[in-house]
């Protein structure tokens, strides 16, 4: 997916002591969103790799669902539960999955 392009800005300054400064252009462009792949559900006791576009920080909202390590690994805790699996690139971007935790047969 290509970057889109949101806008060709040209920018006019004044100095401190009033004169006219340069103009610069410029380009503000964002890039692909982040997004998480992987199974949406998981047994307790059970690990499974998430993975992404992008690299970054791997964090859970609940302990349910816990951070294996940084290369995207989970694992189930707590049954009947759900945690939102984040990643958080380097620049502040973040991506979200929905994750439950339930009893495997």
């Amino acid at each position: 997916m290509e970057p889109t392009t949101y806008g060709n800005y040209t920018l006019d300054g004044t100095s401190q002591d009033g004169c006219a400064a340069d103009q610069v252009s410029v380009n503000i462009i964002q890039g692909t969103a982040v997004t998480i792949s992987g199974d949406s559900d998981i047994c307790p006791d059970e690990e499974i790799t998430l993975t992404s576009n992008y690299s970054g920080t791997w964090s859970s909202t609940s302990s349910a669902i816990s951070i294996v390590n940084q290369s995207g690994t989970i694992k189930g805790i707590t049954p009947n539960s759900s945690a939102t699996i984040e990643l958080t690139t380097a620049q502040g971007c973040k991506g979200t999955k929905l994750v439950n935790c339930s009893w495997c047969a």
